[in-house]
């Protein structure tokens, strides 16, 4: 089982227009609110849930994940 989860979150409508409107904007919100609220649940209390802002460049969204698992690996996890 991961003990690092990340999230790229994502604005929902842009995410409607990346699919090309595939996916209704209400369900985009949705689902999206629920990845970010799943931080909260007791059942995830052993796995981090990271979210990484969509607004972020290559290279910060790689330098964020790349710390991350850095920092686990130092902690033993």
């Amino acid at each position: 089982m991961p003990k690092t989860i990340f999230i790229l979150d994502i604005d929902p409508y842009t995410a409607q227009m990346r699919d090309g409107y595939k996916k209704d904007i209400n369900w985009l919100k949705r689902t999206r609110n629920a990845y970010l609220k799943s931080t909260e649940l007791s059942s995830f209390k052993n796995i981090r849930i990271v979210p990484i802002d969509s607004n972020l460049s290559l290279e910060e969204k790689r330098n964020i994940i790349i710390k991350t698992l850095q920092g686990d690996k130092n902690n033993g996890n």
